[in-house]
């Protein structure tokens, strides 16, 4: 047995279905064959990939375990090991189920079109293929799936026509999906380079370690393949580097004892080490993740089997110490990430989120967010019960599929012929639904395979009471025979008599024809009673008479007492015919009432019964045609109609359920009510479904192209005024990214994509205006400054004019004094109260009037601090009202001083 098979046997029972899927992806990365697969090989797969698809599903220290145990076991296979036999590892239980085809790492597009195999099963192998990475994806379940019962129906010579055009619906979905994730992928890049650009001063292993994770994101990017796990791992280490610098605290980070002071950063051949970096703590002091490994909390490196864990440098954050505004920075970082987490989970989870335990939970959480407060905890147990309710959701559906199944068990008992390719149809979405739960997604369309055993029970349920009719009229057929050849058989070779058996003997066992069939011989018998005045014959004749009325049960006792009454030779003939008259024309009236009825009905139901109007003459001639056939017709053809009606309602939920967000839910609605309608016995018309679709489809390709128009406009007005930098353009570079790829990906995008799409630009709009007003404002400044007065500010550095100077008295002015700050000076409205400056005190006084007016052109009430960064320093401009603060020095300064000008900010403005 091979070193890979020996990996997929032992990992079948700790990964189950996605045991090949990862090996396969494993040996992709490292650029091997699963033939030439090593020990050293293996044991960087099993650190990188498996050990995170273990922690995902388990406790890191039992991950770890599992990790120790196959790793001692593939040195012992190998003869290099030196330690004692770890327990081989466990026997995998043979699967009852066929096995799932193998998962192949995606592919692009390009690739899918030049597949060579025919047919729609393989552009469904070809999109599985290229999906299969994204197993948390439900649709991807849901396409596995498919695919496995397609190739058993095939392999049976039935082609499932319905299972694929799902499959190619659920591939639509997922390119949509893809795309929308390939673009906050291309966010969360741009988010990335951006924290790089604030941290990247601190340096150290955690800035490395930042640097190659964004480098494999990109490079997963330019494949368009999504990189979930190194994305996760990025944003954190990029948030706590950002609260770290934020905070102030990035001067001398120390490292406990048990680490070493620079501990490499990992190179491309362990690009999934098992890491887990300590978080710092929240803005209110709460863990920022409790999903940590024990051993890093106390620095532990004496991790078994060789398994490297990344050390990071420590900072402890005093935030009693920090400004309000310090800790709003940080509270912005954790509010944000929380958001983007918790909008990570209702894409996950979304199934449940309409459950009663969740929905209230969310709208909390969101509102708490809306308010600008970190969710803390929250976000962890709003996971559990997520969690929680996936679980309770797919117990609930299991036991639904059980419930169905076992409906259809009972129809496949002694089915009728003429339901047999239905039940196989159903048997095959069951099926699929079962391989769906397998996968662990919870299948959608068990309503409607509920609907259609349900549709199937009362077929069979018609056609077991169609044979019993058949029956009953055979051996009416028999009966009527029998009482003819009884009453004529005197009269054998009279010819009316002789066609009347001729036709007896020819007929069939129908209603139609036994009713003719009894009047006939009533007629007969009539005839032959006047002509030969038999009192026998004409009993006979009426006992044929109510015996041909039809079979109405609130008149039935009247004819079961005059059957008996004809059989007693005391009563009177005359009173017996009188009372069959009156019966027949009660008879009569019954059934012309219920034939009217059904007329109106079907012409309320657009519908045509046929032979109803012929009905009706007879009944106008006379005769007393039974209204049973047209009723059971009816409710067959309603029945057919209603089913109908329901599976056209599902597949416009399918479409409508896509456009949600966009008018989607107005369909939805739409589609409820009808359902409800529908059940009740009502035959609506669809249309106002239809035309609620028809307009969510149009708001949806609206929206397209007003996104195109609207993020054209604000691309062109941000690269005329993007190039004055600062902080606003620091901030909208992201969201600018975003809607540039946003722009390139726009008619592959789905509802959700363009919603996201969307609430970017909304979310960029503001600071565009923002960008927009420092831009008139720079422009207006530049007017200003004309000629000598921008010359004398560019060049205020490169002389040394001879200093002015007053000594520094004030302790809190005092403070900021020392190494590396080369200027320091108060200044009041008549000049310099303290300090020092290497220039002018009037160009100081020019830049801080300048500073001011900006301000209040920009509507900051009141403008509150300035840094400009030179060369060699940064020079720090803090308006105290009537005076001012001017500082100038070194900028690894830059973070302390800023620190000490808000905490010393009203103390300075007092002297």
């Amino acid at each position: 047995m091979s070193l890979y098979q020996t990996l997929q046997q032992s990992l079948e029972p700790l990964l189950g279905s996605r045991t090949q899927t990862v090996l396969e992806e494993g040996v992709r990365r490292l650029g091997v064959s699963p033939e030439s697969l090593q020990a050293t090989h293996a044991e960087t797969l099993l650190k990188r990939l498996v050990y995170r698809e273990l922690q995902a599903t388990r406790p890191a220290s039992e991950a770890r375990q599992h990790i120790e145990n196959l790793l001692q076991a593939i040195r012992e296979q190998e003869g290099v090991s030196t330690k004692p036999a770890a327990p081989p590892p466990p026997v995998p239980i043979p699967p009852t189920e066929p096995p799932l085809e193998p998962t192949q790492p995606p592919v692009r597009a390009e690739a899918v079109a030049m597949e060579t195999k025919p047919g729609a099963l393989a552009d469904l192998e070809a999109g599985l293929k290229r999906m299969g990475l994204y197993l948390e994806w439900p649709e991807v379940g849901r396409l596995r799936s498919l695919v496995m019962v397609i190739k058993r129906e095939q392999e049976k010579g039935v082609e499932p026509e319905e299972l694929l055009r799902e499959g190619q619906g659920l591939l639509v979905q997922l390119e949509e999906r893809l795309q929308a994730a390939l673009l906050r992928q291309t966010r969360d890049i741009s988010d990335l380079e951006a924290a790089l650009q604030r941290v990247s001063s601190v340096g150290g292993p955690k800035v490395r370690r930042l640097e190659v994770l964004l480098r494999q994101i990109k490079e997963a990017h330019e494949s368009e393949t999504l990189a979930p796990g190194e994305v996760e791992r990025a944003r954190s280490i990029a948030a706590e580097l950002r609260k770290l610098v934020e905070s102030s605290v990035v001067q001398n980070p120390t490292l406990e004892s048990r680490i070493e002071p620079e501990a490499p950063v990992p190179d491309e051949t362990a690009e999934f080490v098992m890491e887990t970096p300590p978080q710092p703590p929240r803005a209110d002091g709460s863990p920022a993740s409790e999903n940590t490994y024990e051993g890093v909390a106390r620095g532990d490196t004496g991790f078994a089997g060789n398994l490297t864990t990344e050390r990071y440098p420590t900072f402890e954050i005093d935030f009693g110490e920090l400004t309000e505004e310090q800790l709003g920075k940080i509270r912005e970082i954790d509010v944000a990430e929380d958001r983007r987490a918790l909008e990570a989970f209702k894409e996950r989870y979304a199934v449940v989120l309409s459950r009663s335990e969740v929905a209230p939970l969310l709208e909390r959480l969101e509102a708490q967010l809306a308010a600008g407060e970190p969710l803390g905890a929250a976000l962890s147990e709003f996971e559990a019960k997520l969690k929680d309710a996936l679980k309770e959701a797919l117990s609930e559906a299991r036991a639904r599929y059980e419930w169905l199944a076992e409906r259809l068990r009972e129809l496949g008992n002694e089915p009728p012929e003429e339901l047999a390719p239905k039940l196989a149809g159903v048997a095959t979405r069951l099926n699929v639904a079962f391989e769906t739960l397998q996968a662990g997604v919870i299948p959608e369309d068990l309503a409607a395979l509920d609907g259609a055993l349900e549709a199937l029970a009362q077929e069979a349920k018609t056609l077991r009471e169609q044979k019993a009719r058949e029956a009953r009229m055979r051996q009416a057929l028999d009966t009527l025979r029998g009482e003819a050849e009884a009453a004529l058989s005197a009269y054998r070779g009279q010819p009316t008599v002789e066609v009347f058996f001729n036709q007896l003997a020819g007929a069939q066992p129908r209603e139609e024809s036994l009713q003719v069939l009894r009047r006939g011989l009533s007629g007969l018998l009539d005839a032959l009673a006047r002509e030969r005045e038999e009192e026998n014959l004409r009993r006979s004749s009426l006992r044929s008479t109510l015996q041909a009325l039809p079979i109405l049960e609130s008149l039935e006792p009247q004819r079961s007492r005059l059957l008996a009454e004809l059989g007693d030779i005391n009563k009177p003939l005359a009173q017996l015919e009188a009372a069959v008259e009156r019966l027949v024309r009660e008879f009569q009236g019954q059934v012309s009432m219920r034939l009217e009825a059904l007329r109106r009905r079907a012409l309320k139901l657009g519908f045509a019964i046929p032979g109803l109007e012929s009905a009706q003459s007879a009944l106008q001639s006379g005769q007393v045609p039974d209204p049973q056939p047209f009723e059971r017709a009816l409710e067959e053809v309603l029945t057919q109609r209603r089913n109908a009606l329901l599976a056209q309602l599902s597949q416009l939920e399918v479409q409508a359920q896509a456009l949600r967000g966009v008018g989607g839910e107005a369909a939805l609605t739409e589609i409820a009510q009808f359902r409800s309608r529908i059940q009740a016995g009502e035959l609506p018309d669809l249309a106002p479904v239809q035309e609620a679709l028809g307009k969510a489809q149009r708001a949806l390709e609206s929206l397209r192209g007003q996104l195109q128009i609207r993020i054209a406009t604000l691309l062109v007005d941000y690269h005329e005024q993007a190039h004055i930098g600062g902080e606003t353009v620091f901030r909208l570079r992201p969201m600018i990214e975003f809607l540039a790829a946003a722009q390139e990906r726009m008619g592959k995008l789905g509802v959700n994509g363009l919603l996201d799409v969307r609430r970017t630009l909304e979310e960029a709009l503001p600071l565009a205006a923002q960008l927009q007003e420092e831009y008139q404002a720079t422009q207006r400044l530049k007017e200003e400054l004309k000629g000598a007065d921008i010359d004398d500010l560019l060049g205020i550095f490169d002389t040394k004019p001879a200093k002015e100077e007053k000594p520094i008295q004030n302790p809190a002015l005092a403070s900021f004094a020392g190494r590396g700050v080369e200027g320091l000076a108060l200044l009041g409205p008549s000049g310099l109260i303290e300090g020092h400056l290497p220039f002018p005190t009037s160009v100081a006084h020019a830049l801080l009037e300048d500073f001011r007016r900006m301000g209040e052109d920009l509507g900051w009430q009141p403008a509150r601090l300035a840094v400009l960064s030179l060369p060699e320093a940064a020079l720090i401009l803090a308006p105290l009202g009537q005076k001012g603060l001017v500082v100038l020095a070194e900028k690894g300064l830059l973070s302390r001083l800023l620190t000490q000008i808000e905490k010393h900010r009203d103390e300075l403005a007092q002297i």
